[in-house]
């Protein structure tokens, strides 16, 4: 099928997140995620094919540096906390993993795929993350988006009071906090519900979010020496810190092998 002028700027202009937004429409690249669409509660509005149309056209309209063989236009799909019952306390053993103000929409993408990985049960972002249909983070999802509820919320904290009344356990990660190893609740085996808080790429969580978290509810992922030995942060003389996708994958692993 060939496209009309018109229906080529509709779908370049998909590119900026203005006109995402206000058509609430997003571009997925790729067969993978193409199918992947198409097997989701996702409404799919438009398929195009580089073989329909060429590949000077699929380059105008691409995302990609390297255009793939096919491209479609999908409907946006907002989750409400609400209607997906996980404070319902059941069962035990679920987790929700918590983005204040990530911005890095590789970084948030990347967070999505591990969590669904480690069968977590949604992502909550504070309004100010990174934004899901982001090319660069849908590319990054691996098509977990479609599968996995990501919720962005205008109060993450009381979102986070709210999971915290409802008996989960509510830790968040710092630089100062103590080290997980020596955390009871991560070498105990406790099943109960839990909330990973994670920050902002260069300045953390922030202080009002931290103001709800205890002291022993600051958790901090070690460094380890060649020998194996864990190295206190001051003592540290390699990078600063983990970047945060990789700080999730490192905990919900902790977490799901206990």
């Amino acid at each position: 099928m060939k496209l009309s002028n018109n229906q080529i700027k509709f779908i370049r202009s998909l590119k900026e997140k203005k006109y995402r937004r206000e058509h609430s429409m997003f571009i997925v690249e790729g067969e993978k995620l193409v199918n992947e669409a198409l097997n989701s509660k996702f409404k799919v509005h438009q398929i195009v094919k580089i073989e329909d149309i060429g590949e000077e056209i699929m380059s105008k309209i691409s995302t990609l540096s390297t255009p793939s063989p096919i491209l479609a236009v999908v409907e946006q799909f907002n989750f409400e906390l609400k209607t997906l019952d996980i404070l319902n306390n059941s069962y035990s053993n679920k987790i929700v993993i918590a983005l204040d103000d990530v911005k890095d929409p590789g970084n948030f993408g990347t967070i999505i795929r591990t969590a669904e990985w480690f069968g977590v049960s949604a992502v909550l972002a504070s309004e100010d993350c990174v934004e899901l249909y982001n090319p660069k983070c849908v590319q990054s999802t691996m098509g977990a988006l479609f599968r996995l509820p990501v919720i962005y919320t205008s109060s993450l904290k009381d979102e986070l009071i709210t999971f915290r009344e409802n008996n989960w356990n509510l830790f968040g990660t710092f630089l100062d906090g103590s080290p997980i190893s020596n955390n009871k609740f991560f070498t105990n085996k406790d099943k109960s519900n839990t909330v990973i808080l994670f920050g902002n790429e260069s300045n953390g969580i922030s202080k009002s979010l931290e103001e709800i978290l205890g002291k022993e509810n600051k958790i901090f992922i070690p460094s380890f020496s060649n020998s194996g030995k864990t190295i206190c942060r001051d003592e540290f003389t390699g990078s600063e810190s983990l970047n945060v996708a990789s700080s999730v994958a490192a905990i919900l692993a902790l977490l799901r092998s206990r």
